[in-house]
């Protein structure tokens, strides 16, 4: 539809959620099949492919894993399209092709197009996916990121935090134990406005007593406060990443000399997004050619 029909290279971003391979591969062009599943309105798919009026109906077939939104997600008049794409060696050279399938209905194969049965959907026959891994892990095309590893440490930091501000909000609220037959009158008492406080008989410690929180030890603030720093370790966000200083460091060469030392998990990063970022030139210049 790009470019007046002429079509053109369109690099869009996928969920991970939406696409399927083979188990057990470290590489997605390793994979036998690749599937890639989206939900479409039955009505939409009516109106580009009318053989299937009356044919196809909400989702019933195959679910799709979804992410837990704020809003109500409606999927009851959606169909699941899933794109097959699959590879053939013809002539000893790698063929891919692609099948888009609804229910048990066929809306497109290159595989039964003249021309596109020979060459396939793509000249360099590979997948039209690229992952970029931060993490790799073995045994899988998925790896994990930063949100991965300091999960674990900021959950720890927010139940602490919640212990410790739970206990602040206890601290600071007064309460008193009153004794039933003390002769204080309550309702006054618990009044801030009043500046008097009717009693009948004598008030002491066995008819009124203020009762006190325990603050926390000092190691469960500190410990949150370890954990902090835990977290600044794992995710390689250091003071002096972010233009602080600490430990009399003042010289603006040894600063310079910290950040450029801080910087190397950042570099690993951008070196592995640029490896894949060069894949996916790669095909779109062969794609061109």
């Amino acid at each position: 539809t790009l470019e007046n029909g002429l079509g053109d290279i369109d690099i869009r971003y996928i969920d991970a959620l939406d696409v399927y391979w083979e188990p057990g591969i470290k590489d997605i062009q390793d994979s036998r099949n690749v599937f890639v599943v989206t939900l479409v309105d039955a009505d939409l798919l009516v109106q580009q492919y009318p053989y299937l009026e009356g044919q196809i109906e909400g989702n019933k077939i195959i679910d799709v894993a979804q992410y837990v939104y704020d809003d109500n997600v409606d999927t009851t008049e959606k169909c699941l399209v899933v794109d097959w794409y699959y590879k053939k060696n013809i002539d000893g050279k790698p063929v891919l092709h692609l099948t888009k399938f609804v229910d048990e209905f066929v809306l497109e194969s290159t595989e039964d197009d003249e021309e596109l049965g020979i060459v396939g959907l793509y000249d360099h026959g590979e997948y039209p996916f690229d992952i970029d891994v931060l993490f790799p892990e073995e045994g899988t095309c998925y790896g994990f990121g930063y949100v991965d590893i300091v999960k674990n440490p900021q959950m720890y930091i927010d139940k602490l935090d919640q212990i410790i501000s739970k206990n602040a909000l206890m601290a600071g609220k007064k309460r008193f134990f009153i004794k039933d037959n003390g002769g204080v009158n309550e309702k006054e008492f618990a009044d801030w406005s009043k500046d008097l406080v009717h009693v009948s008989g004598g008030v002491g410690e066995e008819n009124i007593r203020e009762f006190q929180v325990a603050p926390l030890h000092e190691y469960i603030v500190r410990h949150r406060q370890n954990k902090i720093e835990e977290l600044k370790e794992i995710a390689g966000n250091r003071d002096f990443s972010q233009g602080g200083t600490t430990g009399g460091v003042t010289a603006a060469s040894a600063i310079m000399a910290l950040q450029e030392a801080g910087n190397k998990l950042s570099r690993d990063m951008i070196k592995a997004s640029y490896r894949v970022y060069r894949k996916i030139i790669t095909k779109c210049i062969e794609l061109m050619m």
